[in-house]
């Protein structure tokens, strides 16, 4: 083992092959298990159990109690979760994932993911499904892309600067290509807020309200129109 640093690692009773660097960096691991590096101070400071992770940043994954092969890099990354499972996370940026107590993440940027807690999430981008909590299985890619209202449904793609960024829906299957594609989409109809849209193009359905179940593809395509369901669009 290496250890630097005052607590540093003080609570290890047969853990080896682990890198702790950083005051009272993995202070409470407790555990046979091996193979940690943590760097950073206060860095994974309540974890007891685990294998094969990556922490580095100061006080990153501070709350995890246990959990194997997450790779978490940058300051307070992951610093909110209190998970005993959290496992098979990549998460990179300043106080990214922080809630994560759930596994198969990948999250890159500044704030990305801030609130999520679910699985399998792709999330790339400053504040990119900022208040995305228990959604799983979406795809959002780009600056503040879906970052302003919480996605509760999952399998859902969003890619481009601002795309979906104001979104409302409470159902999946939602796909928008493109910067400030679908950007204020409010799926509200019949009662429901629905999905089954797509839009593709920059500004593509940016401000489509009341509807669900269309297309539109092509540059400001559908742009604040608001057909009824089921209809095609094309832009310029």
């Amino acid at each position: 083992n290496t250890v630097l640093g005052a607590s540093a690692f003080d609570a290890n009773q047969a853990g080896h092959y682990t890198v702790a660097i950083g005051n009272n960096c993995l202070g409470n691991f407790n555990n046979a298990q091996s193979e940690n590096t943590a760097i950073g101070s206060q860095c994974a400071t309540a974890l007891t159990s685990g294998n094969e992770n990556v922490f580095i940043g100061r006080e990153c994954a501070t709350g995890i109690t246990g959990g194997a092969y997450n790779v978490v890099i940058g300051k307070s990354a992951m610093a909110g979760s209190t998970g005993s499972n959290v496992h098979s996370n990549v998460v990179i940026g300043r106080t990214a994932g922080r809630l994560i107590t759930g596994a198969y993440n990948i999250v890159l940027g500044r704030a990305a993911g801030y609130n999520l807690t679910s699985s399998s999430n792709i999330i790339m981008g400053y504040e990119a499904a900022y208040n995305q909590t228990g959604a799983q299985e979406n795809i959002v890619i780009g600056h503040e892309c879906a970052k302003t209202n919480a996605l509760t449904t999952g399998q859902n793609v969003f890619i481009g600067a601002h795309c979906a960024k104001n979104i409302h829906v409470s159902s999946g299957s939602v796909v928008a290509v493109g910067a400030y594609a679908l950007e204020n989409y409010d799926g509200y109809s019949g009662g429901s807020y629905g999905g089954w849209t797509v839009a593709i193009g920059p500004g593509a359905f940016n401000d489509l309200q009341n509807t669900r179940q269309s297309v539109a593809v092509g540059n400001q395509a559908g742009n604040k129109n608001n057909p009824t369901v089921g209809n095609l669009h094309e832009g310029g």
